[in-house]
């Protein structure tokens, strides 16, 4: 864990600490004058991600990027969500963590499969709702690894598989074995 936050402490543009769309799209402005090109499913996807921030929470934003027949995989827990279930999922993380806030670190683009490694971070201030439970808001941050994958088909989301160190999370909220 101690090697996680070492490797993650440099400072990033977000939306939770101020930042905007606006703010990333300049930033990717600039790297595109100096020949980095976003295509269009990593701007579908970074626009589908700033919409699950903690304090800009968009659920139906969020919910329809996804195709009719689209699809959230959460693999940590083994649980497939669809439709108005996608928005619920998001919304919950939210109301447990207010201030979650999902840090980009790499996005590889192959085509309409856009691959996203990133950072979750947070304070946990309210109810979290699990399978096995809830867990009482305990002040405490979270901070862990995740990599989604996307596939993408005709603008949409097609699947959104979710690789998320939920057992991470769970340590640095007391409740996990450590």
């Amino acid at each position: 864990m101690e090697a996680w936050h070492r490797s993650n402490k440099k400072k990033r543009p977000s939306f939770s600490d101020g930042g905007s769309l606006k703010d990333l799209n300049q930033i990717h402005t600039n790297q595109l004058n100096e020949g980095f090109n976003m295509n269009a499913s990593e701007q579908i996807i970074r626009e589908t991600c700033a919409a699950a921030e903690g304090r800009a929470l968009d659920t139906e934003k969020f919910v329809s990027a996804f195709s009719e027949d689209g699809y959230m995989w959460d693999m940590a827990s083994g649980t497939k969500f669809r439709a108005k279930g996608i928005g619920d999922c998001i919304a919950a993380l939210a109301s447990a963590f207010p201030d979650v806030h999902r840090e980009i670190l790499k996005v590889h683009v192959a085509g309409d499969v856009v691959i996203v490694e990133l950072a979750i971070r947070g304070t946990h201030q309210g109810e979290l709702k699990l399978p096995s439970g809830t867990i009482a808001p305990t002040s405490k941050k979270i901070d862990f690894p995740s990599c989604d994958v996307f596939h993408l088909e005709n603008g949409k989301i097609k699947s959104f598989h979710c690789y998320n160190e939920a057992a991470l999370m769970l340590q640095q909220l007391g409740v996990g074995p450590s």
